[in-house]
């Protein structure tokens, strides 16, 4: 091979790497240009939190409301006046989403429909805020509008706010399932044992008695009604957790009649001395 047929071969295999690298460069510039405007796309504005599940959202111009993807929380209670787990943590879940998606700020916004609904998930500042809402038990997880590795990440979240006794599951929250069986359980605790050994005695304790009793055993029976496949709030809450909440209140509940039968058993006793 001649010395200039050496040096041409030489440019050609040059030419072919300079020309691979370049198309490489130009497929990730445009790569690159792409995903910007994928993610530019994804931009909305926040324009009201309007309660713990619904946001009204700025997309490119078209104001709308978005439900929350992948979650449910309770419905507003300005005044406070209603109670009970129908409307658990509402104005707390509502003040806690509107703190995080603040008015004229941008979110990056990922919308999905179902059923005739859009379901948005939100993230700011790299954070998830659906799941950052779940996992502060906020919210409870209800797989809609999510992805199954979303929802699995969520019901595992959600399991951790149980386990920590938080928002929804906070034992100083009245509102919570498990907050009415604790205190149920406290008036049932506080209640001495110790009785002077007469019938009459014995017998306001257990009218005493009786009544704690029964107080635990309504909450054991809302708890024995809960459906862990119900999709109301109550049941979408405190439904999965049922299991452990139902052990936990029928031993309290058996604790307390035995209590009561030691009582008889005493004043059977003295009666019949």
């Amino acid at each position: 091979m001649t010395h200039v047929a050496s040096r041409a071969r030489v440019s050609k295999k040059a030419f072919v790497v300079f020309a691979v690298v370049a198309l490489t460069m130009i497929l990730l510039a445009v790569m690159v240009m792409f995903r910007g405007m994928v993610e530019e796309g994804r931009r909305m504005q926040i324009v009201e939190v309007v309660d713990g599940t619904t946001v009204k959202i700025n997309a490119h111009g078209e104001e709308k409301l978005v439900k929350m993807a992948g979650l449910t929380a309770g419905p507003r209670n300005p005044d406070g006046l209603r109670v009970g787990p129908a409307l658990c943590m509402g104005e707390k879940s509502y003040v806690w989403l509107r703190d995080r998606l603040v008015a004229g700020a941008t979110a990056v916004v990922d919308i999905e429909e179902v059923d005739g609904e859009e379901y948005a998930t939100f993230r700011m500042a790299g954070e998830d805020v659906n799941l950052a809402m779940i996992e502060e038990g906020m919210a409870a997880p209800t797989g809609i509008g999510v992805g199954e590795a979303e929802a699995s990440e969520m019901r595992s979240v959600n399991e951790k706010a149980y386990t920590r006794n938080i928002g929804l599951y906070d034992l100083e929250e009245r509102c919570t399932v498990n907050s009415e069986l604790y205190e149920a359980e406290y008036a049932l605790d506080v209640i001495s044992d110790d009785v002077e050994p007469s019938i009459a005695k014995i017998d306001e304790k257990s009218v005493e008695l009786g009544q704690a009793v029964d107080n635990v055993r309504l909450v054991q029976e809302d708890i024995h009604n809960l459906d862990p496949e119900g999709t109301d709030f109550v049941n979408t809450v405190w439904g999965p957790s049922k299991d452990l909440l139902v052990a936990e209140a029928d031993e309290i509940a058996d604790r307390g009649m035995k209590r009561l039968r030691d009582l008889n058993d005493r004043r059977n006793e003295i009666y019949s001395r």
